[in-house]
């Protein structure tokens, strides 16, 4: 068999975030913009998380109005979406793949495919594992992704 069945046993994207350390803001984003409940169901997702420190990055008051605007929360986090599932093997060099919001994520990728590869999606590079989870798997960045203007 080539490819992963889903779903997996086990928690959730959104349960496994909250076992993850360092996605405190995330988790409170996804609750505030109603998309835990869509990364708890039974479609399968692929998910890029930012961690806590990806947020602070962003500009404070570019962060409270996210918080106070749930369309914007949404349309931000969706950006970080796409349905199926894709593990890191999946993603090569120029890949474009359409978020759940809309616009195409990019991928790139830099060395020899395999484990000591950078693997790249827009500004954001990815971090440590890949984490499956029972509707889909999450990765790990280094920043949030802004989607582009319609």
């Amino acid at each position: 068999m080539s490819e992963v069945m889903f779903p997996l046993p086990g928690p959730s994207i959104t349960e496994t975030l909250s076992h993850m350390q360092n996605f405190s803001f995330l988790l409170t984003a996804l609750q505030k913009s109603d998309l835990a409940g869509t990364l708890s169901g039974d479609d399968t997702y692929t998910f890029f998380a930012p961690t806590n420190e990806a947020f602070d990055k962003l500009p404070p008051a570019y962060l409270e109005m996210l918080l106070t605007t749930k369309m914007a929360l949404s349309d931000l986090l969706e950006f970080h979406m796409f349905y199926d599932v894709s593990f890191r093997p999946a993603f090569y060099d120029g890949l474009r793949i359409r978020s759940l919001q809309g616009p195409f994520l990019t991928f790139r990728v830099e060395g020899p495919p395999g484990p000591t590869a950078k693997y790249m999606v827009n500004n954001a590079t990815f971090l440590g594992l890949q984490q499956p989870a029972a509707n889909g798997v999450i990765h790990v960045i280094d920043r949030v992704m802004i989607s582009p203007e319609p």
